[in-house]
């Protein structure tokens, strides 16, 4: 058989038949891809409490015991944001991007902390570690066709997703 048997109720997302029920999606993940269509939708909001937390645990996450500051410069020259006011990065790529964030510093803490120290200035591989995974995730939602609406600048113009890419993706989002 093929690695995507026909599923009653996929949706068909190529219009070639010969390949229209191999790159066919199940409901289960449509419904994955519509929660992350969801989470890059919502803007992300300085009053929003549960936003705040998150935020909060994104800077203990990646910071260790140094005392939580919500206007600092360590967003911008430890975390590598781009100013002393990380919520204007999130410009584009919505909760989602944040959500990454976490699940970076979450699960591979060690790592993620490792690549940010590496990225500080002054160092030859300087970067702003926290905006490039912004514009990253930015990136993908475009490609995978996340966002509602077209996103403004450069990104807008990204090619979508192939069919296969956007079915092994969707395939591996709802893996157990």
């Amino acid at each position: 058989g093929t690695p995507f048997p026909p599923v009653e109720g996929a949706k068909k997302r190529c219009c070639c038949p010969c390949f229209s029920w191999y790159l066919a999606t199940t409901p289960t993940e449509e419904s994955a891809h519509g929660q992350l269509s969801k989470l890059a939708s919502i803007t992300m909001d300085e009053q929003n409490p549960s936003h705040q937390e998150a935020m909060q645990e994104y800077w203990e996450l990646m910071m260790g015991d140094v005392p939580f500051e919500a206007r600092s410069k360590r967003w911008s020259d430890d975390l590598g944001f781009q100013g002393s006011n990380p919520w204007n990065d999130f410009r584009g790529g919505g909760l989602l991007s944040l959500r990454c964030l976490l699940y970076l510093a979450g699960k591979y803490n060690k790592k993620a902390r490792l690549l940010m120290e590496e990225a500080k200035y002054p160092s030859r591989a300087w970067y702003p570690f926290s905006a490039a995974g912004i514009s990253i995730c930015q990136l993908l939602a475009v490609h995978l066709r996340l966002h509602a609406r077209p996103m403004l600048g450069p990104v807008r113009t990204l090619p979508a997703a192939h069919p296969l890419a956007m079915k092994r993706f969707l395939a591996e989002l709802v893996k157990e």
